[in-house]
């Protein structure tokens, strides 16, 4: 198994943490994935990872900060990996003449 250089991993958390902050100041959870992959240059390969890591960082601080059962069972919105692919790395990318008709 391959395993990330202590630079990809920091990297990584990183941009796991702004997505967090983004979320928090209002962003939708892909719409912050899709933001921080620009801001930090992700390849296509660490989109999905920090989209993994995020929700799961989401749902297990769900489960370990509320109390009540159904505080921990509430619906919450999840990082799009795939989504976030398709609009960082688009399979067809449209010339500026076909743009402007």
């Amino acid at each position: 198994m391959k395993t990330l250089s202590k630079q990809n991993e920091t990297r990584l958390l990183m941009a796991v943490e702004k997505i967090a902050e983004l979320v928090d100041q209002g962003d939708s959870p892909t719409e912050a994935l899709v933001k921080v992959a620009r801001q930090l240059n992700l390849p296509p390969g660490f989109v999905p990872l920090v989209s993994q890591a995020y929700n799961v960082g989401r749902q297990v601080s769900q489960q370990e900060s509320l109390d009540g059962i159904l505080d921990k069972l509430a619906e919450f919105p999840l990082a799009d990996g795939e989504a976030a692919l398709r609009e960082l790395y688009p399979n067809k990318v449209e010339t500026p003449l076909e743009q402007a008709t």
